[in-house]
């Protein structure tokens, strides 16, 4: 949250752990040693002393939370935890969670399973409430910073769009992305934009949410080569001013060589 640090999922000989870089002296620190950790994503707490973090437990993935100062695993983040828990976001305060519940399995085999869920979660109170979306599959839920909007993403329509819902819902449903496609929604920190993936270029939305919602046409944040990584891809520097991104492969320039009259020389 104070742009001095990165949170990095590395994957090493079979196992993904997560590694702490100070970005003005370059060192480097590794926070897990755990065969279970899920790579994506990691979210920092407000506190800039806090982190979230997933592991699999058998064929499901569950949120923890791990304080760098302790140097000990991390804990459950929320008792509620059934099937898969993603904890996508976390508001400003540290207050709402953004998380997709994937039900586990129905008991008997064969019956009916439950819906998935893209839901808020209040920790202060424990107070879950679900955002009404279409079908399965809907997943990158992000909270805004006052916890009173949801931005996620959908192929509802055939190819994954983002759509703004209100907190608590309201029936009404916006999209904020256009054509060709998006992924990987994200809020800026005050609020004001949403950034999100539209292939290989970073796109940026305008969006007011009171005293109503409104919201302004997309445009290019960042374009170039940067390798799109399973669940988040990027991310914005806290003024909002910097994408941070992997790196793509550099073009490289190769030449032939040909020597005339080699056999005189």
């Amino acid at each position: 949250p104070d742009g001095k640090q990165l949170l990095v999922a590395e994957y090493q000989a079979s196992s993904t752990d997560l590694w702490l870089y100070d970005l003005q002296s370059g060192a480097s620190r590794r926070l897990t040693n755990e065969a279970d950790v899920a790579g994506s994503p990691i979210n920092w707490m407000p506190d800039a002393r806090r982190i979230i973090y997933h592991r699999r437990i058998g064929t499901e993935r569950n949120a923890f939370i791990m304080s760098l100062d302790s140097g000990k695993p991390g804990e459950p983040l929320y008792d509620g935890q059934e099937g898969t828990f993603i904890a996508y976001s976390v508001s400003a305060n540290g207050r709402f969670l953004g998380v997709r519940k994937i039900p586990p399995p129905p008991t008997p085999a064969g019956s009916e399973s439950p819906p998935e869920q893209v839901t808020v979660i209040d920790l202060e109170d424990e107070q879950e409430i679900d955002i009404p979306v279409v079908g399965t599959g809907n997943w990158g839920v992000s909270i805004s910073p006052d916890g009173k909007a949801v931005v996620y993403t959908s192929p509802v329509s055939g190819e994954y769009q983002n759509y703004l819902q209100p907190v608590p819902p309201t029936g009404m449903r916006y999209q904020i992305s256009r054509v060709g496609g998006a992924e990987e929604p994200r809020w800026s920190r005050d609020g004001s934009k949403i950034y999100y993936r539209n292939g290989l270029r970073i796109m940026v939305v305008d969006v007011q949410l009171e005293p109503e919602i409104e919201l302004g046409e997309p445009r290019v944040f960042y374009e170039g080569s940067f390798v799109n990584v399973s669940g988040r891809s990027f991310d914005i520097s806290p003024d909002g001013t910097r994408a941070l991104v992997i790196e793509g492969p550099k073009d490289t320039t190769h030449s032939i060589r040909m020597i005339t009259n080699w056999l005189d020389d």
